[in-house]
């Protein structure tokens, strides 16, 4: 792995290889995904957004009545209780030993970091403001992934048309004139 696609290589840690049956519909366990997967997938990550928008208002709530590190600590607490319980009831296996540090990166950024500073920063300023800041984090992530690897994303395919009319609805004359070069003072003006 090279600086260049570190942030782009995709790893499978503690999931097992997806199958997709002849309808499209993918399970990682390899069976056949039932037929409303793709519903419960959109309703699961509907929750999710929703439970994430509350993140500030319910940290604003909370420094009302204790400190940022005290809140801090119970929501990291928290988290692990209910992650820990998603893990054990699902019987995912133990990462291996591989993986730990980037899992230990990862958590401390997203179970200490994130939450710490965002409720530092709700001491001083307002839930509407944070959420703006916040918004804009996939904006900023995929910037500094392509500064960093030195990509960019690629552009869409039939999405860009050169301006003017399509090329079927030109003229045969303005056809053969965009094939012409420019004139200039020793040639003629004519194809």
């Amino acid at each position: 792995m090279t600086a260049q696609d570190s942030a782009t290589r995709p790893q499978r840690i503690a999931v097992a290889e997806a199958t997709t049956d002849p309808e499209g519909t993918t399970d990682p366990g390899g069976t056949p995904a039932p037929h409303g997967s793709r519903r419960t997938g959109t309703v699961l990550a509907a929750l999710s957004v929703t439970a994430f928008s509350l993140t500030f208002p319910a940290t604003a709530w909370g420094l009302e009545g204790i400190g940022p590190w005290s809140l801090v600590t119970l929501r990291g607490a928290l988290s692990a209780l209910i992650a820990g319980g998603c893990l054990l009831a699902l019987r995912v296996p133990v990462p291996h030993r591989r993986h730990w540090a980037g899992l230990v990166v990862v958590g401390a950024g997203v179970v200490v970091g994130f939450p710490l500073l965002t409720t530092l920063a709700l001491q001083t300023s307002t839930t509407a403001h944070a959420a703006v800041v916040v918004g804009l984090l996939p904006l900023t992530t995929a910037v500094f992934s392509a500064l960093r690897t030195g990509r960019a994303p690629p552009a869409r395919s039939g999405r860009r048309r050169s301006p003017g009319p399509p090329p079927s609805s030109r003229s045969p004359c303005s056809r053969a004139a965009a094939r012409c070069p420019p004139p200039t003072s020793t040639s003629s003006a004519r194809c």
